[in-house]
């Protein structure tokens, strides 16, 4: 009797066992599966920067909005030269309606500069060697759609 009580109580801790470890079904799927992803905001498009080797450079807000009222901002543009042949850097901007370059900023080899109001898409802001002028970093401003 004794036998038969130890194996019918191992059975049931087996069963309990390989019901513990066991996975839960997954939850059944209540989408409907005509409905429509809902709207999220436009990605932003590929990258409009390019940099040299040894240069960290940024611009934030790196695009504007094509839609009144939110199609020019005030953007940080941010910068670090890791090369020893560089000195000091120049920041230049400048657009299709004005393409002569002007001076942003005239720094060290780490910094930032702060623009005006006036960062409207198609401003290119270039990075460039105080000294030589060669070119380390450059960023086009894009428009993103008006959501």
């Amino acid at each position: 009797m004794k036998s038969h009580t130890a194996r019918a109580m191992f059975v049931m801790l087996s069963l309990a066992g390989l019901a513990a470890c066991s996975k839960p079904a997954p939850p059944a799927d209540n989408v409907d599966k005509n409905q429509k992803a809902p709207a999220t905001a436009a990605a932003a498009p590929a990258s409009n920067t390019r940099v040299e080797q040894g240069v960290t450079f940024s611009v934030e807000p790196a695009n504007v909005y094509a839609c009144e009222g939110r199609d020019r901002t005030t953007s940080v543009v941010k910068w670090d030269v890791q090369r020893p042949d560089v000195n000091s850097v120049k920041v230049l901007v400048s657009d299709s309606t004005n393409p002569e370059k002007k001076t942003l900023a005239v720094m060290s080899p780490k910094g930032e500069a702060k623009t005006g109001e006036w960062v409207i898409a198609g401003l290119l802001v270039e990075l460039v060697d105080g000294e030589s002028g060669k070119q380390l970093a450059t960023h086009t401003v894009t428009a993103l759609p008006c959501n």
